[in-house]
């Protein structure tokens, strides 16, 4: 994905490694993807911000996207992880329940972080950016759900869905 992270005039690149290790922990996390930004100004030069998914098996960066949602200077990175698991959601931990992440500015600590409704529903499998979907002036960002099940019909799954996060 391309977008001006660091608000020089100039298109960063932003790059997913799903499959890459964590090796941030006290322990490795295989497969817990990683997302590397590198300067649109110095692409040879050492990465703007590198950021790695917290669950093993995760696969952050499966999805990438980038653009300007808060109307700060510089663009928002949004990662998608679509094997992420919800380690807070009650009553129990959410395993494969999958997330989108939002960094701005370069910042390695999240903004945001929304995780699916459902186990292995695919939130995040795809991710769209750069959209007023409400038209409010600030950019929005589409997050697909592929293999959602239909929640009147319990007979039609996997239809997936699309959820918009507002910018603001």
């Amino acid at each position: 994905a391309l977008g001006d992270v660091n608000n020089d005039g100039k298109a960063d690149v932003v790059i997913g490694e799903p499959k890459a290790t964590n090796i941030q922990g006290e322990k490795p996390l295989k497969q817990a993807g990683k997302v590397t930004v590198l300067s649109g100004a110095d692409l040879s030069g050492a990465p703007m911000m590198t950021v790695y998914g917290q669950t093993a098996g995760a696969l952050a960066g499966t999805t990438v996207a980038a653009g300007d949602f808060n109307g700060a200077a510089g663009a928002e990175v949004i990662v998608g992880a679509p094997k992420d698991d919800n380690a807070t959601a009650l009553p129990k931990p959410l395993k494969d329940t999958c997330s989108v992440t939002i960094y701005t500015n370069g910042n390695t600590t999240p903004l945001y972080t929304q995780y699916g409704a459902a186990s292995k529903d695919a939130f995040g499998q795809a991710l769209a950016a750069n959209a007023d979907v409400n038209k409010d002036g600030v950019k929005d960002v589409l997050v697909g759900i592929t293999v959602l099940d239909d929640p009147a019909d319990k007979k039609l799954s996997n239809v997936g869905g699309v959820v918009v996060l507002y910018g603001s």
